[in-house]
């Protein structure tokens, strides 16, 4: 209409308002395309939510009961993001907790070989995570599609129906491509061990696999190079937990089937990082043979079939096996597998360093079973080429994908706990509870109360009432309250912890009911929007009780002193530190510490801050 208004006003050619077009087409598509003018354009609208303009929808990826992913282009940046849509119940409990605890470990965890959290948005009851889109999985390489499996193989003259609609016989990674891919596997194990994080569900679906440039990767691994100097991501942490001392337990309705452990299998529900070890080795083996090692239809079957292939374990190769909840003394006995021979003969294109390898990420103890520490050091590993992409997945510099140094062996859980508890890094600072000034220190010491006697009632995890009380300070110091939301404020404080923390956590209703019914379940999930935004789901923190139970832990013989009463001192001082809003601001570490040296003193023990508390 505009260049028809100049037609009939100046009389201009018809030539000329066609090259007037062009141009203009060229300007929308330089508009919709150059990163640079989207430079500064926002995540968010104030009060509106996710600013759309921002993002090109690429079309759907997947569909499944947690939600749907959209493949999407960041105009900004021109990065291509899977948008995750997860459902949020606004008439149920809120944020599911499986994502609370996924995105609270992923939002500070910083590794080249883990799947990059880029966004979090939740307004309105819509919850919409942003990652890096990668479209292979490690599952797509091992079990190409049809089309390409058949082109894969026509040459050679078979393998299977080209016709037949279903994916084609497994392909085995090609050994050239073993070793780098498995080591960066355990560098992102690794990665999530120090900072006492299991990942409780590795499977190669779970592992993302991005080509080098140029690559071929259509097809998959039918192409014979298109692995090579391909970039491995860990990613789906839904069924995240953090380790913790002393060790608690957990369900053991996790890992999927054929990458379950035997621990797991037989009801062990205090387990540690090493049940993510034995899910690498499942990996491991499936990569080098092309399909599953261990294939159960139940719970028994697979135990079976591990036990048939490994031997049944007696009480020298796994001293607690008989005192697990699901053991029988009918089990079917099968003889230990002993000799190189007989590991090396079920995976005959294997060399021994990596059947040895294999062997140790399958020992049935998971006190000896090897860390990802020290598969790292493995002689079959050592020498592996890894590939870096620094900007694909942030962070983690090129110093995270060094070799480790040689060194003492340690268990994964004791050196994560550490790591995490030194900080939730963000900027180069640690994040830590900031003092509520907004709130009198009469009705915080009140309040704290409140929420430790629900947490007593309840039965709930100690550590839920300290991250309860540490995000109601970093919200005040964010955010003003009035005075009668302070109850409310607690309440939903304390119903994010123990989503994070509870294997069974406590529901809105039962919260509503505590309080006396003064709010409403609404009222929690309104102000659970608002707490979570403040604190851009930045949860996993480290409280004095981590550095408490730390000190007990790391110092041998101290925890059993005047039968236990020391670690019941230690903790009940912990508990106390929280009514005191001057503490809130003090680094947990040295709080923690303080509360250890207190019960030493009041039970007249001699202090022992030896070296092993020196590290903490």
């Amino acid at each position: 209409q505009v260049f028809s208004f100049f037609v009939n006003q100046h009389g201009v050619d018809e030539e000329e308002v066609h090259v007037a077009k062009q141009v203009c087409r060229r300007w929308r598509d330089t508009l919709g395309s150059a990163t640079l003018l989207w430079r500064d354009v926002p995540w968010e609208l104030p009060g509106r939510g996710l600013n759309w303009a921002r993002f090109e929808c690429l079309g759907k990826k997947a569909s499944g009961t947690e939600g749907i992913c959209f493949r999407c282009r960041d105009r900004a940046t021109g990065r291509e993001l899977a948008l995750k849509k997860a459902r949020v119940y606004p008439q149920g409990e809120g944020v599911p907790y499986y994502m609370l605890r996924e995105l609270a470990v992923l939002r500070d965890l910083r590794h080249p070989n883990v799947s990059r959290l880029r966004h979090v948005s939740l307004h309105d009851h819509q919850l919409r995570v942003f990652f890096d889109f990668v479209p292979q999985t490690l599952h797509d390489f091992i079990n190409p599609p049809a089309a390409a499996a058949a082109a894969a193989h026509s040459s050679g003259g078979g393998g299977g129906d080209a016709f037949s609609g279903t994916a084609q016989r497994p392909t085995p990674v090609p050994q050239r491509h073993l070793q780098p891919l498995l080591r960066q596997l355990l560098l992102a194990v690794a990665a999530c061990h120090r900072r006492g994080v299991l990942h409780r569900n590795l499977k190669p679906k779970h592992v993302l696999v991005r080509p080098r440039e140029g690559a071929a990767a259509a097809g998959g691994a039918a192409g014979g190079d298109a692995l090579a100097g391909a970039h491995l991501l860990l990613s789906d942490f839904a069924l995240v937990r953090l380790a913790s001392y002393p060790r608690r337990a957990y369900t053991s309705e996790v890992v999927t089937l054929w990458y379950r452990p035997p621990e797991l299998l037989m009801g062990a529900e205090k387990y540690t990082p090493a049940v993510d070890m034995w899910s690498a080795g499942c990996i491991f083996a499936e990569m080098a043979l092309g399909r599953p090692l261990f294939t159960g239809i139940s719970e028994i079957d697979q135990l079976f079939q591990i036990f048939s292939r490994l031997g049944t374990p007696d009480a020298r190769a796994w001293p607690d096996f008989t005192a697990l909840p699901n053991y029988s003394f009918a089990f079917p006995h099968w003889g230990l597998r002993v000799s190189a021979a007989a590991a090396a003969s079920a995976f005959p294109t294997l060399e021994p360093r990596a059947v040895d390898l294999l062997d140790r990420m399958f020992t049935y103890d998971p006190a000896r079973r090897i860390t990802a520490e020290e598969a790292l050091r493995h002689p079959y590993l050592i020498d592996a080429d890894v590939p870096f992409s620094g900007g694909s997945s942030g962070g983690g510099g090129a110093a995270a994908v060094t070799r480790p140094q040689p060194g003492p062996a340690h268990n994964a859980a004791a050196a994560g706990a550490p790591a995490r508890a030194r900080g939730v890094q963000r900027g180069g600072r640690a994040v830590r509870a900031a003092p509520a000034s907004a709130l009198r220190p009469d009705h915080r010491s009140m309040l704290v109360d409140w929420l430790v006697e629900v947490v007593d009632v309840f039965e709930m995890c100690q550590r839920s009432a300290f991250l309860a009380v540490a995000h109601m300070d970093r919200y005040l110091a964010r955010a003003p309250v009035s005075r009668k939301r302070y109850q409310l404020l607690g309440a939903t404080c304390l119903h994010i912890a123990s989503k994070c923390e509870d294997v069974a956590y406590i529901g809105i209703e039962d919260l509503a009911l505590c309080a006396d019914k003064v709010y409403q379940p609404k009222d929690v999930l309104d102000m659970e929007e608002r707490v979570l935004n403040a604190l851009d789901f930045q949860l996993a923190i480290p409280t004095p009780l981590d550095f408490c139970n730390l000190a007990l832990e790391l110092s041998p013989g101290l925890a059993a002193r005047r039968g236990g009463r020391v670690v019941h001192l230690a903790q009940y001082l912990a508990e106390i530190t929280l009514q005191d809003a001057h503490l809130a601001a003090a680094p947990p570490s040295a709080a923690g510490a303080a509360c250890v040296v207190l019960a030493l003193a009041l039970l007249r023990e001699a202090p022992a801050w030896g070296a092993g508390l020196a590290r903490v």
